[in-house]
C-alpha cells in the first residue's frame, strides 16, 4: 500500500476508513469510533501524537514518521502536502456540525468531562465549536485530494456506513447548541 495522509472533519470516521484501507475488520469495531492507539497495528496507523500532528497549520513543522497511515483534521491541501510530503491524499467530505455532533457523543463529552463537571456543558461545547470553527477559518477548507470519499452522496461501502453512523450517533444537545451558536455568533459551520 502507499502510504497515504487521510483527511477528516473529527466525527467522519478517519480511524475506520484506515482500518478498511487495510483491510481490516472496520464496522464492528466499537473502539474505532475514538482515536485509541493501535495495538493490533502500532506502525501501520498513526493515530495522532501528542504533538500537532492532528491540526497542523501554517506556522508549524511535522517530523516525518513511517507509518503507512497517517491521520489528520486537517483539510487543506496545500498544508497537506507540505506536512505530509510524498503522501498519497484522502479525505473525507462530510458536514462539519454533523461530523462534530458524532464526535460530541462518541468522544467529546468524555474529552471534555472535567469542563463539564467544574462549569458545565454549555462551556464545553462553545469552547469545541470555537476552536474548530477558528481552525478551519484560519487555515481553510478545500476538497482537492487524489481520492474523496463523499459522505453526503457516495454510494461506495464506507460512505454509506458512515452516513448511516454520523445519523444514528448524533448529539441532540450539540445539534441544538450549534444551531444557537451560528446564529448568536453569526458565523456557519459550513466550510
Amino acid at each position: 500500500m502507499t502510504p497515504v495522509v487521510i483527511s477528516y472533519y473529527p466525527g467522519s470516521g478517519g480511524n475506520r476508513l484506515a482500518w478498511h484501507l487495510l483491510n481490516f475488520d472496520w464496522q464492528a469495531q466499537p473502539e474505532l469510533a475514538i482515536h485509541t492507539g493501535s495495538h493490533l497495528m502500532p506502525t501501520a496507523i498513526n493515530y495522532g501524537d501528542r504533538d500537532i500532528r492532528p491540526y497542523p497549520s501554517f506556522n508549524t513543522r511535522i517530523v516525518n514518521r513511517s507509518s503507512l497511515v497517517e491521520l489528520t483534521h486537517c483539510v487543506n491541501s496545500a498544508l497537506l502536502r507540505r506536512h505530509f510530503p510524498g503522501r498519497r491524499i484522502i479525505k473525507i467530505k462530510s458536514n462539519l456540525a454533523s461530523s462534530l455532533s458524532r464526535y460530541w457523543q462518541v468522544f467529546g463529552q468524555a474529552l471534555h468531562e472535567q469542563e463539564i463537571r467544574k462549569i458545565n456543558s454549555f462551556y464545553a461545547l462553545d469552547k469545541a465549536i470555537q476552536w474548530h470553527w477558528n481552525y478551519y477559518q484560519q487555515t481553510g477548507v478545500d476538497w482537492e485530494a487524489d481520492q474523496v470519499y463523499d459522505l453526503g452522496q457516495d454510494s461506495d461501502e464506507f460512505s454509506v456506513f458512515m452516513r448511516e453512523n454520523i445519523e444514528q450517533n448524533r448529539s441532540q444537545e450539540f445539534d441544538d447548541f450549534a444551531f444557537t451558536w451560528q446564529k448568536f455568533k453569526k458565523r456557519s459551520l459550513n466550510f
